[in-house]
C-alpha cells in the first residue's frame, strides 16, 4: 500500500470546519486514490505534498498550492462556524434518512443522536468532561432495543457508533489522554472499518506515543478510504453531494472566500510578485493540469503534464518567481513526486524510483516519499533498501497528521 498525502478538497475542509472540532482535526480526510482496484492493493503515493508543512491542496474550483509551508485552516467566526454547522446537520439529515425506518423524523426521536449531538456541541465549546459524559450516554443508548429500532440499514447504526467513538476520542486527545483516545479509535474502527477518518486520527495518536511503524501502518491504511464509509459514498454520487456535499450557493461561496485570500497570503509568501508570479509560472500551470488528469485517474496524461513541469521549472525565468530557493525546490520536489505516483499507479517501479529520488534530494525531509520508495523497493524485492527507507521515514516528523494543530 503506497502512501500518499490528504486530498483537501471543498467538501473535506467542510467536514471538518462544521462537523468536526477544528482545533482537534485539522487535516481535513482524504479522498480515494486506489486506482489499481482490481488487485485490492492501494497504490496511492504522496501526490498532494505534505499536510500543514507544506499547504492544502487539490481544492475544487482553486489551483493547488505550491508547496507552501505553514498553512493552517482559515480562520471563521462564530457567526460563520453556526452557518455552515447548520447547513451541514440539514445535508446529513438529507442523506442519512433512507437508512432510517421512518426517514429523518427518526433523527429526531433518537435519543442517541440528541446525547451525541450534544456532546459534539461541548467539544467545540472546549468543554471537555462534559462532552465526553454525554458521548458516554450515546454509546449506551445506541446499544439498546429502542435505538436499533429506528434503523432500516445495520451498516448505518455501526457508522454512527463508530463516529461517536471518534468524537469521544478526539475529547481524550484535546486532554492529552492518548491512550484513551487510542482505545476509542480502535472501537471506532472495529464498528466501521472503510472510512480514513478514525485510522487518520490514531495515526496522530500514535505519532505522539512515539509509535511509529503503527502510525505508518494507519496512514498508509487511512489513504486508500474515503472520508465516509463506501456504501455512504455510494449514496452521496447518487444525490450529487460528491464534491460538494450538497452545499449552498452561500456556504460555497463562504469557503472559497476564506480559502481564496489564505491561498494568495501564501502566494505572497512564496512568489516574489505573488498571485501575478504564480500566474506567470509554467510550471504551476502545467501541475495543474497533471492535478486535474490524475484526479481522473488519467495516469499516462498526468505523467505528461508532470513531466512538461519539471521541464519548465528548469527554466532561469521559472526559478527567479520564487523569493527562496528552498520554496522552488520544494515546488519541483512536489511534481517529480507527483510523477511519481503515476508511474506507481501504472506499476512501473523502477521510473517511480528514479522520481522519488529526485523528490528527496529537492525535499529531504518529506517523510511520504521515504514510505512510497520504500514500498515500490519492496516490490522489486529489494528488502535492504525497503527498510533503510522504512527507518529514515520514522525518523522524521509525519507531515500528514498534526491533530493538536489549529
Amino acid at each position: 500500500m503506497f502512501y500518499r498525502s490528504s486530498k483537501c478538497a471543498l467538501t473535506a475542509a467542510y467536514i471538518a470546519l462544521t462537523l468536526l472540532d477544528t482545533q482537534v482535526w485539522c487535516a481535513a480526510g482524504p479522498t480515494r486514490t486506489d486506482a489499481d482496484k482490481g488487485q485490492g492493493e492501494d497504490m496511492s503515493a504522496g501526490r498532494h505534498g505534505h499536510g500543514h508543512r507544506h499547504g492544502m491542496h487539490g481544492m475544487h474550483g482553486m489551483p493547488g498550492m505550491q508547496g507552501m509551508p505553514g498553512m493552517s485552516m482559515p480562520h471563521l467566526s462564530d457567526q460563520e462556524k453556526a452557518q455552515l454547522r447548520k447547513e451541514a446537520l440539514e445535508q446529513e439529515r438529507k442523506l442519512y434518512a433512507p437508512y432510517l425506518v421512518h426517514g429523518a423524523a427518526d433523527l429526531d426521536k433518537s435519543q442517541a443522536d440528541k446525547a451525541y449531538q450534544k456532546g459534539g456541541a461541548l467539544l467545540a465549546e472546549g468543554k471537555l468532561k462534559e462532552a465526553i459524559a454525554n458521548l458516554d450516554t450515546a454509546l449506551k443508548l445506541f446499544g439498546t432495543k429502542e435505538e436499533k429500532a429506528l434503523y432500516k440499514d445495520p451498516r448505518f447504526l455501526k457508522f454512527r457508533q463508530s463516529r461517536t467513538y471518534m468524537t469521544r476520542a478526539m475529547c481524550h486527545m484535546r486532554l492529552n489522554d492518548n491512550e484513551s483516545a487510542e482505545a476509542d479509535l480502535t472501537d471506532a474502527i472495529f464498528f466501521c472499518s472503510d472510512y480514513s477518518m478514525p485510522y487518520r486520527m490514531r495515526a496522530g495518536v500514535y505519532k505522539n506515543l512515539n509509535r511509529q511503524e503503527e502510525c505508518l501502518k494507519d496512514l498508509a491504511k487511512a489513504s486508500n478510504l474515503a472520508p465516509f464509509p463506501a456504501f455512504i459514498e455510494v449514496d452521496m454520487r447518487k444525490m450529487g453531494m460528491q464534491g460538494n456535499f450538497g452545499l449552498s450557493s452561500n456556504a460555497k461561496n463562504l469557503l472559497h472566500k476564506k480559502f481564496g485570500s489564505m491561498f494568495e497570503d501564501m502566494a505572497k509568501r512564496i512568489y516574489v510578485d505573488g498571485m501575478n508570479s504564480l500566474k506567470k509560472s509554467k510550471m504551476h500551470t502545467a501541475y495543474e493540469k497533471g492535478r486535474i488528469a490524475r484526479d481522473d485517474y488519467k495516469f499516462e496524461k498526468a505523467r505528461e503534464y508532470f513531466t512538461e513541469a519539471i521541464k519548465a521549472g528548469d527554466s532561469p525565468e521559472e526559478k527567479k518567481l520564487f523569493k527562496k530557493p528552498e520554496y522552488y525546490k520544494i515546488t519541483l520536489g512536489r511534481a517529480y513526486q507527483n510523477r511519481a505516483f503515476c508511474s506507481l499507479n501504472l506499476r512501473e517501479f523502477e521510473t517511480a524510483i528514479k522520481d522519488l529520488n529526485q523528490a528527496i534530494k529537492l525535499d529531504p525531509e518529506a517523510q511520504e516519499n521515504y514510505i512510497n520508495r520504500g514500498k515500490a523497493y519492496q516490490k522489486l524485492g529489494k528488502a535492504a533498501e525497503a527498510r533503510k527507507d522504512f527507518d529514515k521515514a520514522q525518523s522524521l516528523t509525519s507531515t500528514e497528521v498534526s491533530p493538536n494543530s489549529d
